[in-house]
């Protein structure tokens, strides 16, 4: 008893406190894990329901931005709004204001509410100064718990302008209509779910009276719900446990992107604890029992393995003392009983011993046939085991297949749909690597999917290299970017193309899809709409200046007579001579401006005065319009010089004229006024034009003319638009002056009274870089060499040959660009200079041009025309080495030879 008793005491304690320490280690894991799975769980709540409502309000987001493109094309902007109304009843009430924040219409009628002003609003501004939909500051409207979705209506007049906002839509929502799908929602046996707005005001409760209360605190004023409430106004995502009064409470809130809201769920500490209370109570159980348990089964194995030791311990000392007749009573296989048996053999015969030895082994035998039985049953479960987990593993490998195929066909399906797209479709990631690439976009740029994909778009597509800042900004925005009628040059063809940039922020993936789509032939038919609408405005301009040219015809005529009677007087007939030169310059001068007028092309961006712009479009205009109307001017402009093109100034203000006639069907007084002016910022914040502070020059065009109505005063800069009868007008006059100064970066506006007249305010921004001088100097220039005039006017001919030899030069003539060639290829070393017309029978100037570079590329050749297109036409490539413009004189003869010469 005394070897049990102090092995009991060496072993118990060390067996109690490792068993100890693993059931605590366990259980406080346990409990961890617990806690841990059980705050996940909370967020995740949270985290579906705010998911939830921002699909929501994205959704009313769309709703409301669909309302204001309807309006855009709207006829009835009333009928509109009731429609919407109708089929999204759950919006108390649906208005639109104009730009100055005033409501003007609205569903249902309010009578009261018609004229609000709405401009200091903040959720207005912000929809207005963004130009995109928001989500109004949740307020009381009409008795209600509301907010607003805002939208503004935006029109883009001029494709390569941004678009202009014409107004604002509004959709006013109950915040009960938009908890709807919330407010049955309960958590465990208390908790229940609240709303914060980016105030901290309480925008969902259970407890009405809470609603747009501020902070927290109005649950517990308690510090740690302050610092909850800071965090989900900062659109933060957390979980936070505190005590109050009654019992220990959680709290797991997540945000709501769309709204600057933030969703929170609040319940009972307990309700998530519960089960880490029973586990521990259960680790404790097991802990007490597993104690007891082990203490007896302890117990009895130190009584088993110590109790035969004793007795043989006894045994022998028995055998010691003599008695050897006395056999131990031990038998069994253990160590101890091997050890009994052999003491027994010492008093045993060997028979004995012999036979016991054989029982022991055929014992042994047995048991190993019997372990060798269990092991091949073991063997033969495994193998069926085996061939149940290959069958597995087969199938397994069919069902991979079969999805790997489905996935096949839905990807190849997409990409047939990307590729059967007409427009270039091509994905980047946010650092400009492409990551799709359809096959428009190969035709674009001849570049195949492999090697397109992985390339920078930079690299691959050029013509993008500056699109990366477009990608970075509407990912930044989350929304799309468009660029419309970019010009791209490919082989000497100019094509236009419409850029739109769509960001992609969804499923941890981020990037952008770049549309382009062709829009060369929309582009063409609009410049061949403003090219009629200039002809329009010639056919106007024809008669007078026909009238006024036929007048000059006749001055000539009658001088050249009267010069033909007074030979005998020779001052009498110098004057003669300068009135018939004064008229061909005068006639020269119109037929110029003229042309000039209808000229097409591009566009050029140069220093031009707009004074003379304006007193060219004016002489156009007196020789055009109804003698009743009467044109005055007041040029107050000290600075009069702007960054732009003389041509399309030149039709913004002929345009304005030819309008103010027809406002004048009885004639009266047509005023052009200018001066300069300074635009502050202020100015310049409240304009519907992109303008910067600045000094400008302020044109006036004023009519005392019938007016125009209030009512088409918001539409007149339309295309097409128009008041006339059918056939009467274009309706593209006012638009292509619209179109002119937004492309000179300025601002126009227009004010009139009825049956008092109408006044047209143009704002230019000067330009203040270093201005260009016109060509002042001698008057002719003389010099020496031969020079071949191909001309087929026998006048011209004859007179060119005339004043070039006066200038010292000799001259060789040939009537048309055939027999120009033949006497170059004779003459060729003699000549320094070919002075040819445009337009020739035979072979005309373009032409014979060719040929000449042909025979000799150093050839020096002067073309004349009085067509002012010729400085933009394709043969101003082809070498010329200068240009003249008929009719010239001597003047400007001299001084186009000298240059070459």
């Amino acid at each position: 008893m005394k070897i049990q008793i102090r092995l009991m005491i060496a072993i118990l304690p060390i067996y109690i406190l490792v068993h100890s320490i693993t059931a605590s280690v366990s259980g406080i894991y346990t409990a961890s894990s617990l806690r841990k799975q059980a705050q996940e769980q909370a967020l995740l709540l949270s985290r579906t329901y705010s998911e939830q409502l921002d699909g929501t309000i994205s959704q009313y987001l769309n709703t409301a931005q669909n309302l204001s493109s309807a309006v855009v094309t709207a006829i009835n902007i009333e009928s509109i709004l009731k429609e919407y109304k109708s089929r999204y009843p759950e919006f108390s009430h649906i208005f639109y204001t104009q730009t100055n924040g005033i409501v003007r219409d609205m569903a249902p009628y309010r009578k009261a509410f018609i004229g609000s002003d709405l401009h200091s609003l903040q959720s207005w501004k912000k929809a207005s100064v963004h130009m995109s939909p928001v989500l109004g500051t949740p307020e009381t409207f009409y008795g209600q718990m509301s907010v607003i979705f805002y939208s503004p209506v935006l029109i883009r007049y001029v494709k390569h302008q941004e678009p202009v906002m014409e107004g604002l839509v509004g959709m006013v929502l109950p915040l009960e209509e938009l908890f709807k799908s919330i407010s049955t929602v309960k958590v465990g046996e208390s908790g229940s779910l609240f709303i914060l707005d980016n105030q901290g005001r309480f925008l969902f409760h259970k407890d009405p009276s809470l609603i747009l209360s501020w902070g927290l605190d109005a649950l517990e004023p308690l510090k740690p719900l302050d610092d909850l409430s800071n965090s989900m106004v900062d659109q933060k995502t957390g979980f936070a446990s505190y005590s109050d009064r009654e019992s220990r409470k959680y709290i797991s809130f997540s945000p709501i992107p769309s709204s600057n809201w933030s969703l929170a769920v609040l319940g009972s500490y307990q309700d998530i604890t519960r089960e880490v209370r029973t586990l521990t109570l259960t680790n404790f159980t097991i802990l007490l029992v597993g104690l007891l348990l082990g203490s007896i089964i302890l117990y009895h194995a130190v009584h088993s393995v110590v109790r035969p030791v004793e007795i043989l311990t006894e045994k022998t000392r028995e055998i010691q003392e003599g008695d050897t007749t006395i056999c131990t009573v031990i038998d069994d296989s253990s160590e101890i009983g091997i050890l009994s048996g052999s003491i027994n053999s010492m008093v045993k015969e060997l028979n004995k011993n012999r036979e016991e030895l054989e029982r022991i082994v055929e014992d042994r035998t047995m048991e190993l046939k019997r372990t060798n039985e269990e092991l091949e049953q073991t063997v033969e479960e495994l193998n069926e085991t085996n061939l149940s987990l290959q069958s597995t593993k087969d199938r397994l490998e069919e069902i991979v297949t079969e999805r790997t195929v489905q996935l096949r066909k839905a990807h190849n399906y997409i990409d047939n749909i990307i590729n059967s797209m007409p427009s270039v479709l091509i994905g980047v990631t946010p650092e400009g690597i492409i990551t799709h690439w359809n096959n428009k976009a190969e035709t674009l740029t001849g570049l195949g999917r492999e090697q397109a994909i992985g390339k920078r778009i930079c690299d691959a597509v050029p013509l993008l290299a500056d699109e990366m800042e477009n990608i970075n900004k509407a990912l930044k925005t989350r929304t799309e970017r468009h660029e419309t009628n970019r010009m791209r040059i490919v082989s000497n063809k100019t094509f236009f193309d419409d850029v739109t940039v769509y960001p992609l922020i969804a499923n941890g993936v981020e990037g952008a899809v770049i549309r382009i789509d062709d829009v060369t032939d929309r582009v063409v038919m609009e410049e061949s709409l403003r090219q009629s609408q200039k002809l329009d405005a010639i056919g106007q301009l024809a008669g007078g200046v026909a009238h006024d040219f036929n007048n000059m015809l006749g001055g000539i005529l009658g001088s050249s007579e009267l010069m033909k009677m007074s030979l005998d007087d020779p001052e009498q007939a110098e004057n003669y001579l300068n009135m018939i030169i004064n008229s061909t310059r005068n006639a020269a001068e119109l037929t110029n401006k003229l042309l000039l007028f209808s000229r097409k092309g591009v566009k050029e961006s140069v220093p031009v005065d707009v004074h003379s712009a304006l007193n060219s479009a004016i002489t156009l205009l007196e020789h055009s319009l109804d003698k009743k109307v009467r044109i005055l001017n007041s040029l107050k402009a000290e600075s009069a010089v702007v960054l732009g093109d003389f041509v399309q100034l030149q039709n913004v203000f002929i345009n304005l004229g030819i309008n103010a006639e027809h406002a004048m069907p009885n004639g009266g007084e047509l005023i052009f006024a200018s001066r300069n002016v300074v635009l502050s910022e202020e100015f310049c914040r409240e304009s519907s034009f992109e303008i910067l502070p600045g000094q400008y020059i302020r044109i006036e065009v004023r009519d005392s003319g019938t007016g125009i109505d209030q009512d088409h005063m918001e539409r007149i800069f339309e295309p097409f638009f128009t008041t006339k009868d059918q056939g009467a007008g274009t309706g593209l006059g006012l638009s292509v002056v619209y179109g002119a100064v937004k492309h000179h970066r300025g601002a126009v506006s227009v004010d009139s009274v009825l049956q008092k007249g109408t006044t047209f305010t143009l704002f230019l921004p000067l330009y203040k870089g270093p201005s260009q001088e016109n060509e002042k100097g001698i008057q002719h220039i003389g010099g020496t060499g031969q020079i071949l005039v191909i001309e087929d006017n026998q006048i011209i001919r004859k007179t060119t040959k005339a004043i070039l030899e006066k200038l010292g030069y000799t001259a060789l003539l040939a009537e048309d660009g055939q027999k120009g060639i033949e006497i170059y290829k004779s003459e060729q070393e003699k000549i320094d200079l070919v002075l040819m017309d445009m337009i020739m029978p035979v072979m005309n100037g373009k032409e014979c041009l060719g040929e000449l570079k042909r025979l000799n590329p150093d050839v020096k050749v002067i073309m004349a025309s009085g067509y002012t297109d010729i400085e933009t036409d394709e043969i101003k490539n082809m070498g010329l080495a200068g240009f003249i413009k008929k009719p010239y004189d001597r003047s400007s003869l001299s001084i186009a030879v000298s240059k070459v010469i």
